[in-house]
């Protein structure tokens, strides 16, 4: 399966294309709000973690002169602003992660395509993909990393097929965490792996295999019976939003709808509760890719509107690569757009309250 298009950079929705904004009880319109520019060409917003209605953190990337720097926003209630982050390479450098669980308390991963999850405030996980030693006849494997309140220690997980990765990481308490993302299966197709973390071990999880591909990117839960996974799968013809749940039992596919007929990506979700979840990715049309936003309302998910600002006259090239939930059904969600001129990639941030 291949992804919609690749990562790019990500900034504030500019001014006249917002949207009105639904009540918190609701929450169904997205409204852009600018994220604070770095001033190079191109910035991306990959994750974002809520604490408070006043305070949310944003990670991704910023690239100038070829050399990629981590990028870190801070939202204080009205605004964007820029933080200092360290990045200790000299030119790739890259957060696709952030979990905030206090004012001091506060994790963000990266650089080997790693994603991070904080059960407590003593207890993280961070999965990924490990590809060391990787050469054209090997393989890479999943990978999963468990911080015990001391130190980040690498912890066994399985490996399915001839080679897989982890892309998303979730986790309500110390004997209970999700991983998911996809191995390559038999025939060379991709296929979605799930692993769960019981206290001890991490073990994979039976899942519904549907199309000729399909691969996980993100998960989020809030109980031991109560879980989401998406991601996307290929129904011979174009890629199709794909979407998991856990009720506790079993993992099921559960019906989604599409932007288009043609190719569909969900790269993000969020879950305020067992009726309230959204969605996150983006859609290819004739014109570019525009965002997806797909709502849980307990029953079904539906598509609701959500801007796409940027592009030339005739399409746009936006798409949305996290989501988190914040108070009182409350969401965040970032991403990236194309500015028509000059044709860089800016940051996007919505929120819909």
């Amino acid at each position: 399966m291949r992804a919609l298009l690749v990562p790019v950079t990500l900034a504030g929705l500019p001014a006249g294309l917002e949207t009105a904004t639904a009540s918190a009880a609701t929450c169904v319109s997205w409204s852009g709000t600018p994220a604070q520019d770095s001033g190079v060409p191109d910035n991306v917003l990959t994750a974002t973690s809520v604490l408070s209605a006043c305070d949310a953190w944003a990670v991704g990337w910023i690239s100038g002169n070829g050399a990629n720097q981590n990028l870190t926003e801070r939202w204080n209630g009205s605004s964007w602003s820029a933080v200092t982050s360290p990045s200790p390479g000299t030119t790739d450098n890259v957060l696709n992660g952030v979990d905030v669980l206090s004012l001091s308390n506060a994790w963000a991963v990266g650089d080997y395509g790693t994603i991070v999850a904080a059960g407590a405030a003593a207890r993280a996980y961070a999965s990924g993909r490990d590809a060391t030693g990787r050469t054209a006849s090997t393989a890479s494997h999943t990978l999963v990393l468990h911080w015990n309140g001391t130190s980040w220690k690498q912890v066994a997980s399985p490996t399915p097929g001839s080679g897989g990765g982890l892309l998303g990481v979730t986790a309500t308490s110390a004997s209970n965490a999700w991983a998911v993302g996809d191995f390559t299966g038999t025939g060379g197709a991709n296929l979605n792996v799930i692993l769960h973390w019981n206290g001890t071990a991490w073990t994979r999880q039976a899942s519904p295999a549907p199309g000729t591909a399909s691969g996980l990117a993100a998960a989020d839960a809030t109980s031991a019976g109560n879980a989401w996974a998406v991601g996307s799968f290929n129904n011979g013809t174009a890629d199709q939003t794909l979407t998991f749940h856990w009720n506790g039992t079993r993992w099921a596919q559960v019906p989604s709808p599409d932007g288009a007929p043609s190719d569909n990506l969900l790269n993000g979700v969020a879950t305020a509760s067992a009726s309230s979840a959204r969605a996150v990715g983006g859609y290819l049309t004739p014109g570019g890719v525009n965002t997806l936003v797909l709502r849980w309302d307990g029953t079904r998910w539906v598509q609701v509107p959500s801007p796409t600002p940027g592009g030339p006259p005739t399409g746009a090239n936006a798409q949305l690569l996290g989501v988190a939930a914040g108070p009182a059904s409350s969401f965040w969600t970032v991403g990236y757009f194309e500015d028509a001129t000059p044709p860089n990639v800016d940051m996007l941030a919505l929120h819909c309250c």
